[in-house]
């Protein structure tokens, strides 16, 4: 998308959450071959201990579930993530941000960036809505269909970075277990005074994840950290949980999007996608 658009398309390419999902990495590198080989289920997979520790796959497992149990949940993340500079240095920016959801088909993102800016995302079953707080201007686009459908295409089609969107999706263990390659079990660890234990994943693309999960209790997350290993400058992005809350106020006001005093509508516009050489060719 050109410069001279960005003003108008600003709020069509926010982030609700910064930096990249690791399960979708677009410009991964090809799987290892000796992974890429081995025609395997996941239970046979799994077997191999040297590579798969039981007790990293079983914490993982019960994190699986007691996410994709929840019908509705709200909790606070405290973000942060690199950013490579073209001087080659790497800064760290963060935000504060609460997360609620509905399943299937609710969501309200509020995030306040370290800077200052606040930005809401929501999406009350019939439209998705980005409002920028600094700006006080709004872009609405009418969308229906699951929680899972709604992130696939802010994130494929408006181009919105998503790390912890598979948190929240119908297919988190899918995401999760399918292109593992290693899973740690590295200790028992406290935590802000919680005890957890500490487990690492690598996977297919170059990512790591490492999850610190609550041993009493839900096995919600409690600390994650992304690696991308592969990456120029290897990035992280971490994110600390806060006040998981199960049965949070999910009527549908929640969602509705609510225009403060004096906001302006602007349009919703979507980055502009490279055209067939045919097509391009005839308009010309």
């Amino acid at each position: 998308m050109g410069r001279g658009r960005a003003s108008r398309a600003a709020l069509a390419v926010l982030l609700i959450w910064t930096a990249s999902n690791a399960a979708r990495a677009e410009d991964a590198p090809a799987q290892p071959a000796e992974v890429t080989q081995r025609a395997v289920t996941p239970s046979e997979k799994f077997s191999d201990t040297e590579l798969f520790e039981p007790e990293a796959i079983e914490t993982l497992r019960q994190m699986v579930r007691d996410l994709a149990e929840a019908k509705a949940l709200k909790v606070r993340v405290v973000e942060e993530f690199d950013a490579l500079q073209p001087s080659g240095e790497t800064f760290s920016f963060g935000k504060n941000v609460e997360i609620t959801v509905r399943r299937p088909d609710r969501l309200r993102v509020v995030g306040a960036e370290r800077a200052g800016a606040q930005r809401i995302s929501s999406y009350d079953g019939k439209r998705v809505t980005v409002y920028d707080a600094e700006r006080n201007a709004f872009a609405t686009v009418e969308r229906s269909g699951s929680l899972d459908s709604t992130l696939d295409f802010l994130r494929d089609e408006v181009g919105m970075k998503l790390p912890l969107a598979g948190l929240f999706s119908a297919g988190l263990g899918q995401l999760l277990l399918e292109n593992m390659t290693t899973a740690t079990y590295i200790d028992q660890e406290t935590v802000e005074g919680v005890d957890c234990d500490h487990v690492a994943f690598r996977y297919a693309d170059g990512a790591g994840i490492q999850v610190w999960v609550p041993r009493e209790g839900l096995a919600l997350p409690h600390r994650l950290i992304m690696t991308f290993e592969d990456a120029k400058g290897r990035p992280q992005f971490r994110a600390d949980f806060r006040e998981w809350n199960l049965s949070p106020d999910v009527s549908d006001a929640v969602f509705v999007f609510q225009p403060p005093a004096g906001a302006r509508a602007i349009p919703f516009v979507l980055p502009t996608r490279a055209a067939a050489p045919e097509a391009a060719e005839g308009s010309q």
